[in-house]
């Protein structure tokens, strides 16, 4: 079931109002590669990546427990962060009822808080890979040049006028009233790249004071769909299976994001923005399937059972005699809804709510 390697962003609302995200381009991120030389190439503005806009709280949609990755690529700062997180109970960063900004909120959060990267981290600080659970969601913060232990010893209600500070993904926390933080979702696929601003008050405003790459990748809360494995996403694995080809793919047939309203150009654009190198015709000499014009991927039968591509909420099933024949709807409740057609058996009852893979 590939529902047990997804991590999902969920945006959080802000109970205040607070600064959005910076503009772009930034002076160096986002970043191929790592800085301490251990991937290459080693690129600074890397153009592999697109931005992740309001990132704020963070979801795990599996079920039971996985391992996350967390690798440090990067560090322009002179203060020694720190660099941790903890739990909410949603993705507004409620905790045990207490709202961000409520007298309290912040030592309840610190009592769970654990560090990721201590005071100090570099690029060359060695990967942490941390066990997490299904539905946990996470707000990560920065300890501003000093550790978590003093911040609670010295300043556990982040008064601005004292020190250490603290600042969070979660904008309504920040003490300035500046947003933090900012994320990047790798073109390539596997992993997701975030970065901290660490100066009062947005400072030089480069938000690659601790650059840290988070594996599996994260998915902003627009799309809150599934993470396919290479056999539907790598076009080079998905096209052998193309059509019965024998191959692992699972992909069937190949849709059009050149021109996806209908009108044919000759041309083959994949759902990841690459262009097929060559023209193709509606036979697609990498498949027999290939629509010029229409927007969309068909994958073939690879189960017996067909999972959810998100929460949400069942809310139509149709028996026709043409067509999908027994297909269903379900409504995601974030303006997408997605069918399931051509299914042999439908289990599910209308207006079930449910979460992605059920």
């Amino acid at each position: 079931m590939f529902l047990l390697f997804c991590l999902i962003i969920i945006v959080g609302i802000p109970t205040s109002t607070v600064a959005a995200d910076p503009g772009l381009p930034l002076p160096r991120m986002p970043i191929c590669g790592d800085q301490d030389g251990s991937e290459l190439p080693f690129v600074l503005n890397c153009t592999s990546f697109v931005p992740s806009f309001d990132v704020q709280t963070y979801q795990f949609p599996w079920v039971g427990s996985s391992f996350v990755l967390f690798d440090f690529v990067f560090r322009e700062a002179s203060y020694n962060n720190e660099l941790g997180y903890f739990k909410v109970d949603n993705a507004t960063g409620d905790i045990g009822g207490l709202k961000p900004g409520d007298p309290g909120y912040l030592i309840a959060a610190f009592q769970q808080a654990d560090v990721i990267f201590p005071s100090g981290s570099t690029a060359y600080t060695p990967d942490v890979q941390l066990p997490f659970y299904g539905n946990d969601i996470l707000v990560f913060f920065i300890i501003q040049n000093n550790t978590l232990e003093n911040f609670l010893n010295n300043n556990p209600n982040n008064n601005l006028n004292l020190r250490p500070l603290a600042f969070f993904s979660l904008d309504t926390l920040n003490p300035d009233g500046i947003d933090h933080f900012v994320g990047f979702q790798s073109t390539a696929g596997g992993f997701t790249q975030f970065g901290f601003e660490d100066l009062t008050g947005g400072g030089d405003v480069d938000y690659d004071d601790i650059v840290y790459d988070v594996s599996p990748p994260l998915q902003s809360n627009d799309e809150v769909f599934l993470d396919l494995p290479l056999e539907y996403t790598d076009f080079n694995i998905a096209v052998q299976g193309s059509n019965g080809g024998g191959g692992p793919g699972y992909v069937n047939s190949w849709f059009d994001h050149e021109s996806p309203n209908y009108s044919t150009d000759g041309y083959l654009r994949l759902w990841n923005g690459d262009r097929l190198p060559d023209p193709v015709d509606v036979k697609c000499k990498f498949g027999r399937n290939c629509y010029d014009g229409h927007d969309g991927i068909d994958f073939r039968h690879a189960s017996d059972t067909v999972l959810a591509a998100a929460p949400g909420t069942v809310f139509g099933k149709v028996l026709s005699s043409t067509g999908f024949g027994r297909y269903l709807f379900i409504d995601h409740d974030n303006c997408f809804a997605t069918l399931y057609g051509h299914l042999e058996t439908i289990l599910a009852v209308c207006r079930r709510e449910g979460q992605a893979g059920w």
